[in-house]
């Protein structure tokens, strides 16, 4: 006989909850300075899923002895893959259909990551920082939580049963008291990771499975530790439910996207909604039971899965589809779209499937079937992304202009100093040697990856005017006095590669000239940045060295190269970004400099762009190859700019 959705019995509480995470994730994605703590709904869900699928496990052993791993996880696949696949098909070829090949080539990985719930992996490999975030933003982004919670339906129905072996390997153990254990264990591990990966590596903490563990954990405790009887649900106070309320609103509230997250104030959420949980089921009159039970919310949060799985992809793709940027109607409609398409893929997708034949079958053909179903997408994405290479390649940017789109990082004489340098989030120091080795004048280029991107012209005038150049290198890290390093600046990696390189220069011959630049996405036009940058510029030059500062350079059109893709030979105009926004951030240390003695300034801001807008393309040369660091190509066609501004002394 079919099952019935109708005689799946949920808590009106907990439908409740869902209702308000969603809505929480949803604004914040659409309207994030309406509620700047709505990412937190994420870490609700998490908790939620914890309690339930913990409590539905337990329970399954209280009656049967054992775990049933296959009936478990055929029951989640029926419940998360069939909409998940659907938008994640959808999704790609919509991409596929209204992007460019480009943009499609450059969010098509995370299309695989989503569909074999590794996308939060793909994330943190990507590293989303200022050094590679071009403004892409992928349909398929929000699929890292969705990632994180599979993983976590894989992974702890084993647990469970190791707890339980533990339990019957040693008799005078009890499965409760194991299994509350290691779920303390789980918790203060995971919550203990979390707060140092939030510090060490902030990018790769948001994302990571081990810093998330401890939210299922928390609900998990909440499951086994607290009695399920209704006599006793409902007799508990409602303390408990409106401590909850008071802490979720203030979250939700007043954290910001600068709140260092998850770390420890993950846990406000996360208490807040493990009190909601123990609260909800309270009989009390001063719980809102009416409210909570109101059909809209139910309707909301009994749509939720598929509501989160719509509304970014809705979000991410509607440029593309609209002319200029979504406006406050645009984004109304998007709303209102994600709650129909929830709808409607609940009705007809998710409990379909759920509910109906499949459900009849032995869990091994349930997950043989959603296996086949997960290759069936893979392949799909596989073959888009072989026709959209196909039309990249045969495509004007890439036929026409110089590097060609597919190869930015390439170029004139392609290469690099990446043997050279020291990653952001990098605790270390050394130097390299480059140009003449036999040369007589020394020269040192110092500074960040807006440094290094002037490389390939220094390194020639290194050969002409036959210097010994010494590379001395650390990404999104600007040259620094040690003491006078700003507060909450860049890595906390830099303020001990400065005072590396302060030991490195007062113990070595002095530079005859020192060649730097500096990325202003960084330096953000603070001026005590520009202080301290004054007073280590101060010290290297009073040892007789002269410093060279290269303005930094204009920044592009976000998503410039599909809009090159799309523009072809009116890229140059299209494509164009004005002036003044191509110039913010502001560079706020050539005006630190500017007039000292031994210090040279040199803006080629003119050479980038005209009195009223900074284009992608000159010529037929791109010159940027991301966000804000220029093709080889441009830095070696800016190769005799660079020469006219090297004083004389150094061209013998």
């Amino acid at each position: 006989m079919t099952k019935s959705p109708s005689n799946h019995g949920v808590r009106p509480d907990i439908q409740a909850l869902r209702a308000l995470a969603i809505l929480s994730v949803v604004i914040y994605h659409i309207w994030p300075e309406r509620l700047t703590g709505g990412f937190v709904g994420v870490d609700i869900f998490f908790v939620i899923s914890g309690y339930l699928i913990t409590g539905q496990l337990w329970r399954q052993e209280q009656r049967t002895g054992k775990v049933d791993f296959a009936d478990f996880w055929a029951r989640r696949a029926r419940r998360l893959l069939p909409a998940s696949l659907l938008v994640i098909l959808a999704t790609t070829l919509a991409t596929y259909l209204f992007s460019t090949p480009s943009w499609f080539i450059k969010v098509h990985d995370e299309s695989y990551g989503a569909t074999v719930y590794a996308q939060n992996w793909v994330l943190i490999g990507k590293v989303t920082n200022y050094l590679t975030d071009d403004g892409t933003k992928s349909p398929f982004q929000h699929f890292w939580s969705l990632s994180v919670e599979e993983q976590y339906y894989i992974f702890w129905p084993i647990v469970l049963f190791l707890a339980l072996l533990l339990a019957k390997t040693f008799k005078k153990l009890r499965n409760r008291y194991v299994l509350l254990s290691i779920l303390f264990a789980v918790l203060v591990g995971s919550l203990a990771y979390s707060v140092y990966l939030t510090w060490d590596s902030p990018s790769a903490a948001y994302f990571d499975t081990l810093t998330r563990a401890w939210e299922f954990a928390a609900g998990a405790l909440l499951a086994i530790g607290t009695s399920s009887e209704d006599h006793v649900a409902k007799n508990r106070s409602p303390i408990w439910f409106w401590s909850g309320v008071a802490l979720v609103v203030y979250t939700l509230a007043t954290f910001t996207g600068k709140t260092p997250f998850p770390s420890f104030w993950a846990a406000l959420p996360v208490l807040a909604t493990v009190l909601l949980l123990h609260g909800g089921q309270s009989a009390s009159a001063m719980v809102p039971r009416k409210i909570l039970a109101w059909r809209p919310i139910q309707f909301i949060g009994d749509i939720s899965y598929s509501m989160y799985l719509w509304h970014w992809p809705l979000l991410i793709l509607a440029p593309w589809v609209m002319v200029g940027n979504p406006d406050v109607t645009a984004h109304f409609v998007i709303f209102g779209l994600a709650i129909v398409l929830g709808w409607l893929s609940k009705r007809f997708v998710e409990d379909p499937v759920r509910f109906g034949w499949l459900s009849t079958l032995k869990p091994s053909r349930q997950l043989l079937a959603a296996g086949v179903g997960m290759l069936v997408v893979l392949s799909s994405t596989f073959g888009l992304e072989a026709m959209a290479k196909t039309q990249l390649k045969n495509s004007f940017g890439n036929t026409q202009l110089t590097p060609p789109l597919s190869d930015l990082n390439n170029g004139a004489k392609a290469k690099d100093s990446g043997d050279c340098k020291v990653g952001r989030s990098e605790d270390r120091f050394f130097t390299c040697q480059k140009g003449d080795p036999n040369g007589t004048i020394r020269v040192a280029l110092i500074g960040d990856s807006h440094t290094r991107q002037w490389f390939v012209p220094v390194d020639d005038l290194a050969y002409k005017y036959h210097w010994n150049l010494t590379m001395i290198s650390k990404s999104a890290c600007t040259v620094l006095d040690p003491a006078l390093y700003p507060i909450d600046y860049t890595d906390k990696t830099c303020k001990g590669w400065n005072q590396s390189l302060e030991a490195y220069l007062a113990k070595t011959k002095p530079f005859d000239l020192v060649i730097n630049s500096n990325s202003s996405l960084v330096t953000q036009g603070r001026s005590d940045v520009a202080k301290a940058f004054a007073g280590e510029v101060a010290k290297i030059t009073a040892r007789g060295t002269k410093f060279f500062l290269i303005h930094d350079t204009p920044k592009p059109k976000v998503n410039f190269v599909p809009c090159i893709e799309q523009f072809g030979a009116r890229a140059a105009e299209k494509c164009a970004l004005p002036r003044s926004a191509g110039l913010t951030p502001a560079d706020p240390l050539p005006a630190a400099v500017t007039g000292k003695a031994n210090v040279v300034v040199a803006d080629f801001t003119n050479l980038f762009c005209s009195a009223t807008s900074c284009p992608p393309v000159k010529g037929n040369i791109i010159v940027y190859r991301d966000n804000s660091h220029i093709t080889t190509t441009w830095a070696k066609h800016l190769e005799p700019a660079l020469d006219a501004k090297i004083p004389a002394e150094f061209k013998k």
